[in-house]
């Protein structure tokens, strides 16, 4: 997301539009649950690998999918040392292993469609 678009605030506008422009993509489920909680469909490889599978053929936006992989990989390694809390699993080790799981499997998923897009270049 684009980070400083949670602190604009515009009387005229409403809210929600900039606050999801600045939400984390692994962040973006947070409500569902009812809970505080990562969402366990946005916080792993779900929408990473669905945005390489359909995008990776595309010139111009196969390295945009590409950095949203690894962006959500950053976000889930740093949420994963930062007492996580992830809805359905719970906290403590069972959302860590959940989240480490996910960064190692999408660091060699990325790695893969790194290789992929550099052969179609």
């Amino acid at each position: 997301g684009v980070f400083l678009f949670r602190a604009v605030e515009i009387s005229i506008l409403p809210a929600w539009p900039l606050k999801v422009l600045g939400t984390a993509l692994p962040e973006l489920g947070q409500g569902w649950f009812g809970t505080s909680g990562l969402n366990p469909l946005f916080a792993s490889l779900v929408v990473p690998f669905v945005l390489m599978m359909f995008l990776i053929s595309m010139k111009g936006i196969k390295w945009w999918s590409l950095g949203i992989s690894v962006g959500a990989m950053a976000f889930m390694m740093v949420a994963a040392f930062g007492a996580p809390e992830i809805a359905i699993i719970g906290s403590g080790q069972p959302a860590v292993i959940f989240l480490l799981v996910n960064v190692v499997v999408g660091a060699l998923l990325t790695r893969l469609f790194f290789q992929v897009a550099l052969n179609d270049s």
